[in-house]
């Protein structure tokens, strides 16, 4: 993230020293970039205040469920949801879940 950050420092000077349309669009993208990662950090960190332990015997789909907004995996999504209705009652992530 700092070094994503330094180069939108960079390209800002860059564009007070010669601005123009390209570095105006640079800082642009690079803006976009940062904007993705601190999305990106916040889901993690989301995720992570979970604080669940994966447990193999609830099958993967369970086990994977809380990242559903990080994969593409398109049960991952149904499964969470179900999870965070009160189903799957039996396994291991759910009874985590219910814990909080």
């Amino acid at each position: 993230m700092r070094s994503q950050e330094n180069e939108l420092e960079r390209l800002r000077h860059q564009n007070q020293t010669n601005p123009s349309r390209s570095n105006a669009r640079a800082i642009e993208r690079q803006e976009d970039i940062i904007s993705e990662i601190q999305d990106f950090m916040n889901t993690l960190r989301r995720i992570a205040n979970y604080n669940l332990t994966p447990e193999l015997n609830d099958g993967i789909s369970l086990t994977i469920a809380p990242l559903y907004e990080l994969m593409s995996f398109r049960d991952a999504r149904r499964y969470w949801h179900e999870l965070s209705e009160g189903k799957h009652t039996w396994s291991s992530v759910s009874q985590q879940l219910r814990r909080e």
